[in-house]
């Protein structure tokens, strides 16, 4: 599902926004980089603009929680980077897990119930898979999909699986449903990337999220309203068991009709996940869902970008921090928004996107194969050779190999 959108949103969600004119601040302490004002307050200055942000105690306990509750368990001696790539492109893995159990609303849950055969963790695979590439000197996020059912070898392993099934893989500690590093590793290592962060979401987490931030306005097809109210009414019972933020499961069904609309939290995951109508660009099947997911990101990230506000953005990370894994520290956090919220800020109404895209694997580079009864989409070494160069031009402009 498209629960990547996390990533960036955590990112996002990091910015304090309310600045002050440094030389009204009455400072007491210093403190390394953080300043502290009469109040006790945290002020943040951005040593390139001079621009000063000020945090709150009850903000920055917040954030701490972030902190205390990130993946600390990834090794990233482990994740094989390639250390010719330049630092001013950060590349974060986006992951949506499958897990829809009713018992468990968050992945956490999930991650941390009893499994099989007393094991931990809840059988769980990661349907989406998406790279953001964030370049902080030129101030622009962009999308990279990968098919969910993309064959490729496993590192450490002897055999090949589709992707969405490596996050399943015993982790480290021996837990199914959460192992990210080895997803991260595995785009490494086919794509010569240096992944080193991830944020993963459930089904859940994705409509709470976009529920917190009012819902989404979608230009949707006939067909793709259809379909959504379709699914939704064949499932009521479920969802309103499973998920729901409504009274009885109760919603507004979709005008069937061409037009923008108004989505809902469920509503628009359900958009993410169709792939028996065309998308926009008349792409079907997994080619037009991976379309419409990083569709929704964009539209998402416009909503934050739109009304952007301190007090809103904890909002958000107070929402999505039950139900994100993530291995992002706030650190690392804060200088992404800080760099980039700016540049994001001033494209606003001036283009339909704030995001470039791409996806693998590109068109005639794959054919569809049956492998051990399952279809899969399936590159040769050559393809695998071509997608990687590619991805690399789409971020960096360059091929760079890591040897």
């Amino acid at each position: 599902m498209m629960k990547r959108f996390l990533c960036l949103l955590l990112a996002l969600c990091m910015l304090p926004l309310f600045s002050l004119a440094e030389e009204d601040l009455e400072i007491e302490e210093i403190i390394e980089d953080v300043l502290i004002d009469e109040e006790g307050n945290e002020v943040i200055i951005d040593e390139e603009t001079g621009e000063s942000f000020i945090l709150s105690e009850a903000q920055h306990e917040e954030l701490e929680e972030l902190d205390e509750t990130r993946d600390t368990s990834v090794d990233p001696d482990s994740l094989e980077l390639n250390p010719n790539l330049p630092e001013n492109v950060v590349n974060i893995l986006l992951l949506g897990t499958d897990g829809r159990d009713a018992r468990y609303k968050t992945l956490k849950e999930s991650q941390e119930a009893d499994g099989e055969g007393g094991s931990k963790g809840i059988r769980q695979r990661a349907d989406v898979w998406m790279i953001v590439s964030i370049n902080t000197d030129e101030g622009t996020v962009k999308l990279s999909s990968l098919l969910r059912d993309t064959y490729l070898a496993v590192p450490g392993y002897t055999s090949k699986t589709k992707i969405t099934n490596i996050f399943d893989y015993k982790n480290r500690e021996g837990n199914y449903g959460a192992n990210a590093e080895l997803c991260m590793r595995t785009l490494n290592h086919h794509f010569g990337l240096n992944i080193q962060n991830y944020v993963a979401i459930n089904f859940y987490g994705l409509a709470s999220i976009i529920d917190a931030l009012g819902g989404v306005d979608v230009d949707l097809s006939k067909a793709e309203a259809k379909a959504i109210n379709a699914y939704l009414k064949k499932n009521a019972s479920k969802i309103a068991k499973t998920y729901d933020t409504r009274e009885k499961g109760e919603r507004v069904a979709l005008k069937a009709q061409k037009g923008i609309q108004h989505l809902d939290g469920v509503q628009a995951v359900m958009y993410a996940r169709l792939r028996h109508t065309t998308s926009a660009s008349g792409q079907g099947g997994d080619f037009g869902r991976t379309e419409r997911q990083r569709h929704l990101m964009d539209l998402l990230l416009q909503s934050v970008m739109a009304d952007i506000s301190l007090d809103r953005l904890l909002d958000l990370v107070s929402t999505s921090i039950d139900y994100a894994s993530t291995n992002m520290n706030v650190e690392t956090m804060f200088n992404l928004a800080m760099q980039m919220i700016p540049s994001i800020v001033k494209r606003l109404g001036t283009s339909d996107s704030l995001v470039e895209q791409f996806r693998i694997p590109m068109d005639k580079t794959y054919s569809y194969e049956t492998i051990d009864g399952s279809s899969v989409v399936f590159m040769s070494s050559g393809s695998l050779e071509k997608n990687r160069e590619a991805l690399h031009e789409f971020i960096y402009g360059r091929y760079i190999p890591a040897e």
